[in-house]
């Protein structure tokens, strides 16, 4: 483990690194420093970086995927970066209020399988929080697939651009809820973006979180719902070097 590896702030002490090659990534949960190159976590998956991304057990967040899944990365807001298109060309993650989630039933914890029985949860989800029989009080299932209206003017809502980009790819491509939080709406961006960033989009949160409505034919068979898409799909990564 590098001695430049970063445990990030808040609660879940998150810590993500990738390979040298960049054909994996180990993510980690409630990690700490031991010494320089030595970690204790909580949990940790070893994840394809061509892979979907997807469970069971292939991440650390609550839905059972990996936590880099939906990031909005600091070279897509970045408009000095090289590979900065303006846009955001991906589904986006979302963690909504613990207290919005939806519980069915099952209790959290291991299994012999490695995690629990608790449900509620849809596709893409494979899982959900530890204590969400406890902790769950709303009608959102973990995994819920989310969108602004294709009828909706972005131009129209006084956002800031940086919030006008979020808010396109929020119409184009959506955003899944991955994990929970308490009393707030998350979208997960790279700590290395642009300051300015981050705060137009705290700014703009409670807009866009007012303008998403849940589609609910999202499904493995039907990633996004059916019919038309809106915008192309982007192209498979190259299988990697050897």
């Amino acid at each position: 483990m590098p001695v430049t590896a970063t445990i990030a702030n808040g609660s879940d002490k998150h810590m993500h690194v990738v390979n040298p090659s960049r054909t994996y990534i180990d993510e980690a949960w409630a990690a700490t420093r031991q010494s320089p190159t030595a970690y204790t976590v909580g949990r940790h998956h070893k994840i394809d970086l061509y892979g979907s991304g997807l469970g069971p057990q292939n991440g650390v967040r609550a839905y059972g995927g990996a936590a880099v899944g939906g990031l909005i990365r600091a070279w897509e807001t970045t408009p000095t970066h090289p590979k900065y298109t303006g846009k955001i060309q991906h589904a986006i993650a979302l963690a909504v209020d613990r207290a919005q989630l939806y519980c069915s039933g099952g209790s959290s914890g291991y299994d012999s399988k490695g995690y629990g029985t608790a449900k509620g949860y849809v596709w893409s989800a494979t899982e959900q929080d530890w204590n969400s029989e406890w902790n769950y009080k709303g009608n959102v299932p973990m995994g819920a697939y989310f969108a602004i209206p294709p009828s909706v003017d972005i131009n129209a809502q006084g956002l800031t651009a940086d919030g006008k980009m979020v808010a396109q790819a929020l119409q184009d491509y959506g955003a899944y809820v991955t994990d929970a939080t308490v009393g707030a709406v998350t979208f997960y961006v790279e700590p290395t973006a642009p300051s300015a960033f981050a705060a137009n989009l705290r700014k703009d949160a409670a807009k866009l979180r007012s303008l998403l409505r849940r589609v609910t034919n999202n499904s493995a068979a039907t990633p996004n719902g059916p019919g038309a898409r809106r915008v192309p799909m982007l192209p498979d990564l190259a299988t990697p070097q050897p």
